[in-house]
């Protein structure tokens, strides 16, 4: 009996491997999607959702369907220059009024930018 719960919970844990459910988001909501993704969306809903509060159920896909995010290439995508003030040294211009994105934070959306 204990082998086959054993295997019953690897299974499941196979089953899930990429994906990630957070069910700790702001909104009560929760994010789904791989490591990276998740990762850059708890940024996105702590800096972002004030203003671009439409963003808040976006998968992966949508925002590149969106046009906010090009595949591998965060120099492509509007979300990443508009905050990458931090990564190259000078301010970004998103959030306004707010305090830049820390360099962690940033590296964060790149990492799953990159990961796309």
């Amino acid at each position: 009996m204990c082998k086959v719960l054993v295997l019953f919970f690897l299974g499941l844990g196979i089953l899930g491997c990429g994906k990630v459910k957070n069910s700790s988001s702001s909104d009560g909501g929760s994010i789904v999607g791989t490591a990276e993704f998740v990762s850059a969306m708890e940024i996105v809903q702590s800096k972002c959702l004030s203003c671009h509060n439409t963003w808040a159920t976006y998968s992966s896909d949508d925002y590149v369907k969106k046009g906010l995010v090009f595949k591998g290439s965060p120099a492509n995508s509007s979300l990443y220059t508009r905050i990458r003030g931090n990564d190259v040294g000078q301010a970004g211009d998103m959030p306004p009024g707010q305090p830049t994105l820390t360099y962690t934070e940033i590296k964060e959306i790149k990492a799953w930018i990159n990961s796309l």
